[in-house]
């Protein structure tokens, strides 16, 4: 390294340290997008705080019911948050569901290897990403995303069920 100017064989060296810093939300919402406000989302809180929304708009919303125009509005934002708590509910099952489906799928019982047996794991793999894709567009229709969230959890559970049935008797289909 260089030595110092300062005579004493060190060089001079600056620390900053930030004790607190703030910036308002509306300074961050206009650098990030000039034309409208930013709005946090479902999907950006974390599952205590997403179980906390829900229990203030559930227990909120018979009053909210009398103050608004579209008593529907405070329901629906209820089943939104829901369908958040199910999204997140379907990616954790999805471990233990392709856990399943790969130990199913992976066995064999003779020693003729058949593709069928891969194009099955491919094409329920589709299923269940097409799906999840569909009800994460679907955000406006909770319902119907929580039903795209859990129907190919089943199609995979049963599919891979019925092939180590299968398996367990002795036939390779």
């Amino acid at each position: 390294t260089k030595e110092a100017q300062n005579g004493a064989g060190y060089e001079d060296l600056i620390i900053e340290n930030t004790k607190e810093s703030a910036t308002s939300l509306t300074e961050l919402s206009f650098v990030a997008n000039k034309h409208r406000m930013w709005k946090a989302g479902n999907d950006l809180l974390s599952l205590p705080l997403l179980l906390a929304k829900r229990t203030e708009l559930a227990t909120g919303a018979d009053a909210r019911i009398s103050q608004e125009k579209n008593p529907k509005s405070s329901y629906q934002k209820i089943r939104k948050v829901d369908a958040e708590i199910v999204r997140r509910f379907s990616l954790a099952l999805s471990i233990v569901t392709f856990t399943l489906a790969g130990a199913a799928f992976g066995c064999s019982v003779g020693r003729m290897h058949k593709r069928r047996r891969f194009i099955y794991v491919v094409a329920l793999t589709s299923f269940f990403l097409i799906c999840y894709l569909a009800a994460k567009g679907l955000e406006e229709k909770p319902l119907t995303a929580i039903c795209l969230y859990l129907m190919p959890h089943i199609a995979l559970v049963a599919s891979s069920i019925s092939r180590l049935s299968n398996i367990q008797r002795g036939v390779e289909v």
